[in-house]
């Protein structure tokens, strides 16, 4: 006779759930939606700061007073830049002007692209100094030359 308490070896089919594939895409979705309800949020701020509503609503026999108070609008503003710039538009000011001329905006900056195999030589700097008086340049032992 069998025994009832054993049970069976079943192979277990596990399902596409636990692929990396599909918890990357749950992520996404995920974080287009925060980024979507940030966007709508912002915008509605941004809206409602140039809305204005009348002092009074009245809904049949019933009245709303509504104070004129303006919401601070620098928050959203700067969260609207944010998820703009997360969805790859650039949203300040004088930016394409900057592609247009070739100029990174980095202040100086520039871009240093360095291959393998570095090698370093140093030597002693050459420094020129010319009397203001006679114009004559003068050496590194103070004498002029």
């Amino acid at each position: 006779m069998a025994d009832k308490n054993k049970t069976p070896d079943v192979d277990i089919d596990r399902d596409d759930d636990d692929t990396p594939e599909y918890q990357d895409m749950i992520l996404f979705y995920l974080s287009n939606g925060v980024k979507t309800l940030v966007l709508v949020w912002s915008l509605s701020i941004l809206s409602l700061a140039y809305i204005s509503f009348p002092p009074v609503i009245k809904i049949g026999n019933i009245e709303f007073e509504m104070p004129d108070q303006r919401p601070d609008t620098s928050f959203a503003s700067a969260m609207l830049g944010t998820v703009l710039t997360s969805y790859g538009l650039n949203v300040s000011k004088g930016a394409s002007s900057k592609k247009k001329n070739g100029d990174n905006g980095g202040g100086g900056q520039q871009t240093l692209i360095i291959k393998q195999p570095i090698e370093i030589i140093t030597r002693k700097p050459e420094v020129i100094r010319v009397d203001p008086i006679t114009g004559k340049n003068i050496t590194n032992e103070g004498k002029l030359g």
